[in-house]
Protein backbone atom coordinates (compact mmCIF):
# COMPACT_ATOMS: atom_id res chain seq x y z
CA UNK A 1 0.00 0.00 0.00
CA UNK A 2 1.40 3.39 -0.93
CA UNK A 3 0.87 6.70 0.82
CA UNK A 4 -0.59 8.59 -2.14
CA UNK A 5 -3.85 10.56 -2.08
CA UNK A 6 -6.11 7.92 -3.66
CA UNK A 7 -4.88 5.07 -1.50
CA UNK A 8 -5.02 7.20 1.65
CA UNK A 9 -8.67 8.00 0.97
CA UNK A 10 -9.47 4.32 0.42
CA UNK A 11 -7.28 2.89 3.16
CA UNK A 12 -10.10 1.55 5.34
CA UNK A 13 -11.51 -0.42 2.41
CA UNK A 14 -8.05 -1.69 1.44
CA UNK A 15 -7.26 -2.76 5.01
CA UNK A 16 -10.63 -4.52 5.33
CA UNK A 17 -10.24 -6.36 2.03
CA UNK A 18 -6.64 -7.37 2.75
CA UNK A 19 -7.67 -8.80 6.12
CA UNK A 20 -10.76 -10.55 4.72
CA UNK A 21 -8.79 -12.20 1.92
CA UNK A 22 -5.78 -12.88 4.16
CA UNK A 23 -3.34 -10.92 1.99
CA UNK A 24 0.01 -10.10 3.60
CA UNK A 25 0.05 -6.30 3.48
CA UNK A 26 2.80 -3.74 4.01
CA UNK A 27 1.51 -0.34 5.12
CA UNK A 28 3.16 3.09 5.17
CA UNK A 29 1.80 3.82 8.65
CA UNK A 30 2.96 1.98 11.75
CA UNK A 31 -0.33 2.71 13.51
CA UNK A 32 -2.31 0.43 11.18
CA UNK A 33 -2.65 -2.96 12.77
CA UNK A 34 -2.81 -6.29 10.98
CA UNK A 35 -0.16 -5.68 8.36
CA UNK A 36 2.94 -7.78 7.84
CA UNK A 37 5.12 -4.70 8.34
CA UNK A 38 5.28 -0.94 7.85
CA UNK A 39 7.89 1.31 6.28
CA UNK A 40 7.29 4.66 7.93
CA UNK A 41 10.10 6.87 9.13
CA UNK A 42 8.94 7.07 12.71
CA UNK A 43 10.75 10.36 13.33
CA UNK A 44 10.29 13.85 11.90
CA UNK A 45 12.65 14.67 9.04
CA UNK A 46 12.73 18.43 9.60
CA UNK A 47 15.93 18.54 11.72
CA UNK A 48 17.92 16.50 9.19
CA UNK A 49 16.46 18.45 6.25
CA UNK A 50 17.31 21.75 7.88
CA UNK A 51 20.93 20.66 8.33
CA UNK A 52 21.20 19.68 4.66
CA UNK A 53 19.61 22.93 3.47
CA UNK A 54 21.98 24.90 5.70
CA UNK A 55 25.01 23.15 4.23
CA UNK A 56 23.77 23.73 0.66
CA UNK A 57 23.11 27.42 1.31
CA UNK A 58 26.65 27.71 2.66
CA UNK A 59 28.03 26.39 -0.64
CA UNK A 60 28.13 22.60 -0.30
CA UNK A 61 27.34 20.67 -3.45
CA UNK A 62 24.29 18.43 -2.96
CA UNK A 63 25.94 15.53 -4.80
CA UNK A 64 28.78 15.57 -2.27
CA UNK A 65 26.60 15.43 0.84
CA UNK A 66 26.57 12.08 2.61
CA UNK A 67 23.60 9.76 2.28
CA UNK A 68 22.19 8.85 5.67
CA UNK A 69 21.14 5.27 6.23
CA UNK A 70 18.74 4.03 8.90
CA UNK A 71 20.45 3.44 12.24
CA UNK A 72 17.73 1.39 13.91
CA UNK A 73 14.79 -0.72 12.88
CA UNK A 74 11.68 -1.69 14.84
Amino acid sequence: MTADYFVSNQRELIITLAARHRVAAIYPWREIGGGLMSYSLGEPLEPQLAAYVDRILKGAKPAELPVQEPAKFK
